[in-house]
């Protein structure tokens, strides 16, 4: 033991005196491995002898140990960072999407029922009740149109009306049910398509007939009856779609053909985009209007709508497929325009077929058979007589062989 630590003290003391090694490192490293050195060198003496006071040397000599301990500079604390901007807020995104519009149409009568479902009266109006109010379509035209099953009786004056002028009509009852004496119905003017109702002037039901007379410019051009008695035993039955000369039949009390009706078109903005209507359209038998103006407010945002409301009458006692087309087309900000259509399609199904039967006869000229006037019978005249013609009126020849 004596030995190892006599040789670890040489090669300290080796070490201690070999100052190149020492140069080798900086400052910071030398000091700490002479530090290191000489710590292993006192160990070692201490093995084989008492420890020896170490001379003490001056500051800054070669092996002298700096006793006063390095002055520590207080940490500074880094600067405080100078208050930042809040972050402005990043600009909203655009909405993206494309210009999506829809179209859709609804129709239903007074009673929320819709057009497609309504059904027909029966055509028949003299079904033993009292008639107490009737409602006609004024068609224009002559007596020769008369359609019905009772005995015309319709006169025309001057050529008969015009279709184009207005026309100054009166309708009176000449025998009403309660005596009294005549009672004018209905006194006005009216023109082609125009709705007219003949009521009774007080809770007494209509006469057995009535009468109208139709004017234009002061002048009489048509007169015509109606029987209006109600009676199912009369052969003077009264049906609606009955034609008596410029008048025909749309109702007798609460059987009618002309039903109000209510169109619903409706415009929805489906896609994500704001959108402005540019176009709106319906097009029904043929005829195409503008509804565009019927809105307000034409800008719709996303999921908006706009309604247009449209009334009319249908009429449920004719076989007639009625189609009404809706139309609508929008332009958002920016993109490509967008459109969309919707159809709305009636049937009516009247429940009773009539058919009217009529016989005519004339012969080669042209002359009605009830006019064709019978030949003289005297065949003996001052002339010859080129030929006879015969009817053979005996037995089948047959019966005589």
């Amino acid at each position: 033991m004596r030995f190892e630590s006599s040789i670890l003290t040489f090669t300290l003391i080796s070490l201690l005196s070999n100052k190149s090694v020492l140069a080798e490192t900086d400052a910071e490293t030398s000091d700490a491995l002479f530090e290191f050195l000489l710590t292993m060198q006192d160990y070692g003496s201490s093995m084989t002898r008492p420890p020896t006071p170490r001379p003490s040397c001056k500051p800054g000599e070669y092996g002298c140990k700096d006793t006063n301990p390095p002055t520590i500079r207080p940490r500074e604390d880094p600067p405080s960072p100078s208050p930042s901007d809040p972050p402005s807020p990043s600009p909203s995104e655009s909405p993206t999407g494309a210009c999506e519009v829809d179209v859709e149409i609804t129709c239903t009568d007074a009673d929320g029922t819709n057009c497609e479902d309504i059904v027909s009266p029966p055509p028949q109006c003299n079904t033993g009740e009292e008639i107490r109010s009737l409602t006609f379509t004024y068609i224009g035209g002559i007596c020769d149109q008369s359609s019905n099953t009772q005995e015309d009786y319709c006169e025309d004056f001057d050529g008969g009306l015009s279709e184009e002028d207005e026309s100054s009509m009166v309708c009176f009852d000449e025998a009403s049910a309660d005596g009294t004496a005549i009672v004018v119905l209905y006194d006005g003017m009216v023109s082609v398509g125009d709705t007219i109702t003949i009521p009774s002037d007080s809770t007494a039901a209509l006469g057995s007939e009535i009468s109208c007379e139709i004017s234009q410019e002061g002048e009489k051009k048509q007169s015509l009856k109606i029987r209006t008695s109600g009676d199912t035993e009369s052969d003077d039955d009264l049906f609606l779609k009955d034609v008596f000369g410029s008048l025909q039949l749309e109702s007798c009390d609460d059987t009618n053909c002309l039903v109000p009706i209510t169109y619903t078109y409706t415009l929805e903005n489906i896609g994500e985009i704001p959108m402005d209507i540019t176009v709106l359209e319906r097009t029904r038998d043929g005829n195409t209007v503008s509804l565009l103006d019927e809105i307000d407010d034409k800008t719709l945002e996303s999921g908006e709508t706009r309604s247009v409301i449209e009334e009319d009458d249908l009429d449920v006692c004719i076989v007639e497929t009625i189609v009404t087309v809706v139309s609508a087309e929008a332009d958002p900000e920016d993109g490509v325009s967008c459109m969309d259509e919707d159809q709305y399609v009636i049937n009516p199904k009247p429940k009773d077929c009539r058919v009217d039967v009529e016989i005519t006869c004339v012969d080669d000229d042209g002359t009605d058979c009830t006019d064709i006037m019978p030949p003289p019978f005297n065949c003996n005249t001052d002339g010859c007589v080129n030929e006879l013609s015969f009817t053979y009126t005996g037995p089948p020849i047959s019966a005589r062989i």
